[in-house]
């Protein structure tokens, strides 16, 4: 029997996507193998993100094939999205195909039987009219489950390449993603992330985010759902009290800032300014005192200078924020942003996001230090090395290290804060 591996690279929405494809090999009598070295079929699924995600994928595409010549090796993702000529012209690829043809697979795979090489498919996402999905039975190698609900962006922030490559926004019906679900916890998964480009922007006959999840809610037998990343303008009073008063829906947000200077805000084309954003933090915070909150800021945007930097660090720093992703400007061909001039110097860039992260790191630790001694129902999601140590997140999406049998993995248990570290968390089992 003919093995498949699959390598995926960016965010929660590329894992689903490749849980379909899994799932459509799977069903095509192929076997999942344990390492690339070992597949029969190597895909790749590619993030664009940044020029960084770019470089990681043709790495790995010379990596395959140096470690498993033999393998037929496909890319896809939204590298391939972008740049499918590109990628099509290295010897070593088989296959480029795009976002949408992740749910074709069985076809493509009948074309590479037939001995042409390279075969590339790519179709235009902004001519897509709705969102593709293939039904997913579980997320091997996951403790949770993620769940598509949503595709696409059109808000043409002026660093992003993702409406070229995700498509306008197109909204899987309410019926799917209930279907989703009750499959997903007839599996046993304890977790669900709902995760798309734009989960704000999820609709349907009027009905918006705040009604799916009231749905959602009254499914039997769901312990706990995590929302991805919500833009701010699109976390309404009406989600927050649906959130603090919901047994089921987790008390973590994650809302991008990118920025606290209003005028890096517009040229970014973000749509609320820096007194909206911390306003918003105050409301969650008043309402959920316990939630984890984070937030992606870009560091070395175009025109960015000393003070603008300085209102982001005080923003973050005087906020109620307990993480942050931080990431160096990246220019992206396609964008706005790509070609501006005033780019923040490389190491100037580097000191900034040195100085966030550290922020983040002190405010993560001060998160974290005021529930020591505190009971928190955590999942455990896995296990560290070979001993009794497992890995625990809490609802507010704290990360602990417990002592504990393997076999509670997948489970929701109550643990005790008992240590917090500089970069750790450790608990203990509660009875």
């Amino acid at each position: 029997m003919n093995k498949f591996y699959i390598i995926t690279f960016g965010c929660k929405l590329n894992q689903y996507d490749s849980a379909a494809m899994e799932e459509q090999l799977l069903s095509d009598s192929l076997a999942k193998a344990n390492d690339y070295r070992d597949a029969d079929i190597v895909v790749i699924n590619t993030c664009t993100v940044t020029t960084k995600a770019d470089s990681e994928a043709r790495r790995w595409i010379r990596r395959v094939k140096r470690d498993n010549p033999g393998c037929r090796l496909l890319v896809t993702g939204c590298y391939a999205q972008r740049e499918p000529t590109l990628l099509a012209k290295i010897p070593s690829v088989d296959a480029v195909f795009s976002n949408k043809e992740k749910f074709e697979l069985h076809s493509i795979l009948s074309e590479l039987h037939s001995g042409r090489k390279p075969i590339v498919r790519w179709s235009d996402p902004l001519q897509e009219e709705s969102a593709s999905f293939y039904p997913i039975k579980g997320f091997s190698g996951y403790t949770r489950a993620f769940v598509k609900i949503q595709e696409g962006c059109d808000a043409r922030c002026t660093y992003c390449i993702v409406p070229r490559v995700r498509g306008r926004p197109r909204s899987l019906p309410s019926r799917i993603i209930l279907e989703q679900i009750e499959l997903l916890v007839a599996q046993g998964y304890k977790e669900l992330v709902l995760t798309g480009v734009h989960i704000g922007r999820w609709s349907e006959e009027g009905r918006g985010l705040v009604q799916l999840l009231q749905m959602i809610e009254q499914i039997e037998r769901l312990p706990r759902l995590r929302l991805s990343s919500l833009e701010p303008n699109e976390v309404s009073s009406e989600l927050i009290e649906l959130v603090a008063a919901s047994h089921q829906i987790v008390p973590h947000f994650h809302i991008p800032l990118q920025s606290g200077s209003d005028r890096i805000l517009r040229l970014m084309g973000r749509p609320y300014t820096a007194a909206y954003y911390r306003r918003l933090l105050e409301e969650i915070r008043k309402s959920i005192p316990r939630a984890g909150i984070g937030a992606d800021v870009i560091v070395g945007f175009p025109g960015e200078v000393e003070e603008d930097f300085q209102q982001s660090y005080d923003l973050i720093g005087s906020s109620t924020l307990t993480y942050l992703h931080v990431f160096p400007f990246s220019p992206r061909p396609g964008t706005a942003a790509a070609d501006k001039g005033g780019v923040c110097p490389q190491r100037e860039a580097h000191q900034r996001t040195k100085l966030l992260r550290e922020l983040s790191r002190r405010k993560n630790y001060q998160f974290r230090l005021q529930f020591r001694g505190e009971i928190l129902p955590c999942l455990i999601i896995g296990q560290e090395g070979g001993g009794r140590l497992l890995s625990a997140l809490s609802d507010n999406y704290l990360k602990l290290e417990v002592e504990g049998e393997r076999k509670l993995i997948n489970q929701i248990v109550k643990v005790r804060v008992t240590e917090v570290a500089d970069n750790i968390t450790w608990g203990c089992l509660v009875p």
